[in-house]
């Protein structure tokens, strides 16, 4: 019964092979008849302006979604507002000086130390400057 299966199947296949790029007979001869006798209002596609506008509107309209949406879920993952201190820190944090920043609360706490050779050559030394350099320095510095 497999083998008959099989012979019906190839007998479908060769006649839909043979079909394939064919027309049906008298197709083309009554061709240009057929298509006199549509109406041209049916053909011609009516070009108005809102068939012209809807494909630019929807776009906006899927920005402006993304955007609402974008924010939407900005605002919901936003961590807590800063303290107010947090804020003023911040914000005069350039003021506070890098060197000796309790200055600020105060004056006796800041040492003066004035910048002579030994401090600098002491500053060169522990930030892995090379020797040749901290001795150029040394030969040059007023």
């Amino acid at each position: 019964m497999a083998g008959k299966v099989s012979k019906e199947m190839m007998d479908n296949r060769k006649q839909i092979q043979q079909r394939i790029f064919r027309a049906p007979e008298g197709y083309f001869e009554g061709l240009e008849k057929r298509l006199s006798a549509i109406p041209a209002s049916c053909r011609e596609e009516r070009v108005t302006v809102w068939t012209r506008v809807s494909p630019y509107l929807a776009l906006a309209a899927s920005f402006v979604a993304i955007v609402l949406c974008a924010t939407v879920i900005l605002k919901k993952t936003a961590g807590v507002p800063a303290e107010e201190d947090d804020i003023d820190y911040i914000a005069f944090r350039y003021l506070i000086p890098e060197t000796a920043p309790y200055s600020i609360y105060d004056e006796s706490l800041i040492e003066d130390e004035s910048s002579s050779l030994e401090n600098v050559v002491d500053y060169l030394i522990d930030s892995g400057v090379s020797l040749a350099q901290i001795g150029y320095l040394a030969e040059n510095y007023e």
